[in-house]
């Protein structure tokens, strides 16, 4: 995933989707961030949600963490069955489901927690083994 998809909504105008790609690396991050500020986004007062995506989210989740930033990761599924029966599916699309899931769903979110140090090393060591079972067995 070398790119993400972002889609905004603004609590005046909860109809209308600011969106845009950005480089899946910390200079994509901040030059997210630098285009939220343009639009007069205050970041103080937003929350991030994405789709909970196993361990390759978890270098937006540090730079989040370390920004100070407000954030949730919710499983697929949850998004996907609070949001009814919806066709179409591409990232940009998902980005919009996701900003509507969050916006709608804000009082009730919890937020996310980096877990431990050696626990993320564990997943993605589990991680690294399952795929390499796969790549054995094919």
């Amino acid at each position: 995933m070398d790119k993400i998809d972002v889609a905004f909504l603004q609590q005046n105008f909860p109809e209308t989707f600011k969106e845009k790609q950005f480089k899946n690396s910390l200079q994509g991050f901040d030059a997210m961030m630098d285009w939220m500020i343009r639009r007069k986004v205050n970041l103080d007062e937003s929350l991030f949600c994405m789709e909970h995506t196993g361990t390759h989210g978890l270098l937006l989740f540090v730079w989040l963490n370390q920004k100070g930033i407000d954030y949730c990761v919710e499983s697929g599924l949850q998004i996907k069955r609070s949001l009814g029966l919806v066709r179409g599916k591409n990232d940009q699309v998902d980005a919009r489901r996701i900003a509507s899931y969050a916006f709608m769903q804000k009082s009730k979110i919890k937020l996310y927690t980096i877990p431990a140090k050696n626990l993320i090393q564990i997943k993605q060591l589990l991680a690294y083994r399952d795929q390499l079972v796969r790549i054995q067995t094919g």
